[in-house]
C-alpha cells in the first residue's frame, strides 16, 4: 500500500524564530519530508539559534538498573536533547512506526524518505549555525528484516517520543568516495587536501619523481600518513589535527582522506538517535557511520594513492539504553600503491580494521577498536616512479561515539563498540535535564 505523507502545519514566522528552516509552502512539510514524495525544493535560510547544552559528565561503570523513563507531562522527551529542539514542531499527527523492509532517508536539499508514514520532519540550526535534519515519530520498531539507509548532505537526528527498538541495521557510512548523512565527500582532482575539518593531507611530487602518498582523514583519531617512496627526498605531510567534542556537540560528519590522483575515501556520516523511553539495539542489529576506502595509485599524471576517510559520529540519548549489537565509527583503509589497482576497504560495522588496498604495495589500515589513529601507508617499498609505481595511502582515523542516559551508563551486554569504550573516542554521559 502506498505510503501516505502527513506533513506538519507550522508558520514560517515561528520556524525562523526557532531556527527551523522550512523549504515548502505552509501547507507542506519542512525540508526533509515524510512519505514517499520527494521535497519540492531546497531549504530556505533562517537565522541560526544556538541550542547549547552543557557537556554531560562521563561516568563509566554505572548501571541503568532502577532507572525509569521521565513521567508524563515532562515535555516531549522529559530531558533536553543535544543539538536540536522540538519546539514549534507540530507533533499531533505522529504515530507508531514499524519498519520491516529496506528503506532510505535522504537528508538535505531534494531529500526524501520512504521509511515512515506519519512522522514529521524539519531542518534546525545547531549551536555553530550548521544544519541538521530532524525526523520525529511516536515510537519506532525496526524489525530484523528491516534496514534503514541514511544518505544525503545533512546529519540526521531521529527522535522517538516513546521507545526505539532496533532489531535490524542502520547504515550512514561512506562508500569509497561517496559520503552520506552529512559526511564530507572526496574532493575532485589530484593532490588536494581532503574535505572537512580533518581532511587528510594531499600527496606530494609529480610523475616520475619519488614522493609521498596522501594521508587519511582525521576526526577523533588522526589519519595515517601516506607512504614515502624509498628514493624520495621529502617526507609525507603530517596528519591533520583531531576536531569535535566528546559530547558530539555539534553533530558533525567525518572528513575525507587526502587526494593522490583519483579522489579519496569519504568521511562517515553523522547520526543522532533520541528516545523518551528505552532505546535498544538487538544482537543482530548494527549502526555504522564508518569512513570510505581510499583510491589506489599507479601510472598517470600523479602516481600516488589516496587516504581513507575518517569515521563519522554517533550520538545516542535516552533515559535507558541497551546495546547488544554493534556501534561502529571506524576509519576507511588507504589505497594501494606500486601500480596496485585496489581501493582501501570501506569501514565495516564491527571492531575489525578496514584493510588498506592490496595488489601492489598495501595502504594503511583504518582505525578500529582500541587503535583510534589510522595506520601509515607502507614506506620505502618503492624505489622510483619511473617504474610506474606510487606510494600507499594512509588509513582514516576513528570517529566519535557518545551514549547519554539517565544514570550515565548504558547496559552493554555483549555489545561491540568501535572505537573501543576504553578510548577517548567512545564515551558515556548523562542526558541534560530540562
Amino acid at each position: 500500500m502506498k505510503l501516505i505523507a502527513r506533513r506538519m502545519l507550522v508558520s514560517s514566522i515561528s520556524l525562523s524564530t526557532l531556527g527551523l528552516v522550512c523549504s515548502l509552502p505552509l501547507q507542506g512539510g519542512c525540508s526533509g519530508n515524510i512519505g514517499s514524495t520527494p521535497a519540492d525544493g531546497g531549504p530556505g535560510e533562517a537565522a541560526p539559534v544556538p541550542t547549547p547544552n552543557s557537556a554531560p559528565t562521563t561516568l563509566p561503570g554505572a548501571s541503568d538498573a532502577g532507572a525509569v523513563p521521565p513521567p508524563p507531562g515532562a515535555g516531549p522527551l522529559g530531558f533536553t536533547p543535544s543539538n536540536i529542539s522540538l519546539s514549534g514542531i507540530n507533533l499531533s499527527k505522529i504515530a507508531d512506526e514499524d519498519v520491516s523492509r529496506q528503506c532510505t532517508i535522504q537528508t538535505g536539499t531534494g531529500g526524501y524518505q520512504d521509511c515512515f508514514s506519519y512522522g514529521v520532519s524539519a531542518v534546525v540550526s545547531q549551536s555553530d549555525g550548521s544544519k541538521v535534519e530532524v525526523i520525529v515519530v511516536k515510537s519506532l520498531t525496526l524489525e530484523p528484516a528491516g534496514r534503514i539507509n541514511v544518505t544525503g548532505g545533512l546529519p540526521l537526528a531521529l527522535v522517538s517520543l516513546g521507545d526505539m527498538t532496533l532489531l535490524g541495521p542502520i547504515d550512514a557510512n561512506a562508500a569509497r568516495g561517496a559520503a552520506n548523512a552529512g559526511g564530507f565527500s572526496a574532493q575532485a582532482g589530484g593532490q588536494i587536501k581532503g574535505a572537512g575539518p580533518g581532511g587528510g593531507p594531499a600527496s606530494t611530487g609529480t610523475t616520475f619523481n619519488a614522493s609521498a602518498a596522501a594521508g587519511g582523514g582525521s576526526y577523533c583519531g588522526r589519519g595515517g600518513q601516506g607512504g614515502v617512496e624509498s628514493t624520495a627526498t621529502g617526507q609525507a605531510a603530517a596528519p591533520t589535527a583531531s576536531y569535535g567534542t566528546t559530547a558530539i556537540v555539534p553533530l558533525l560528519g567525518g572528513s575525507s582522506g587526502g587526494n593522490g590522483g583519483l579522489g579519496s575515501g569519504a568521511g562517515g556520516g553523522a547520526l543522532q538517535l533520541v528516545a523518551r523511553g528505552t532505546l535498544s539495539l538487538g544482537a543482530a542489529g548494527h549502526i555504522n557511520v564508518g569512513g570510505g576506502g581510499g583510491t589506489f595509485g599507479g601510472p598517470g599524471i600523479i602516481e600516488e594513492a589516496s587516504g581513507g576517510g575518517s569515521g563519522g559520529s554517533l550520538l545516542i540519548e535516552a533515559p535507558i539504553v541497551k546495546i547488544a549489537g554493534a556501534l561502529a565509527a571506524n576509519g576507511g583503509g588507504g589505497g594501494s600503491g606500486y601500480s596496485g589497482t585496489a581501493y582501501g576497504q570501506d569501514a565495516t560495522p564491527d571492531a575489525i580494521a578496514a584493510g588498506g588496498g592490496a595488489g601492489g604495495s598495501t595502504g594503511g589500515a583504518g582505525a578500529a577498536s582500541a587503535s583510534i589513529d589510522g595506520a601509515n601507508g607502507l614506506t620505502g617499498a618503492v624505489t622510483s616512479d619511473a617504474l610506474g609505481s606510487g606510494g600507499e595511502g594512509g588509513g582514516g582515523g576513528a570517529g566519535r561515539i557518545r551514549i547519554n542516559t539517565m544514570t550515565g551508563s548504558a547496559d552493554l551486554p555483549g555489545a561491540t563498540i568501535s572505537p573501543d569504550m576504553s578510548t577517548s573516542c567512545a564515551t558515556q554521559g548523562k542526558v541534560a535535564s530540562l
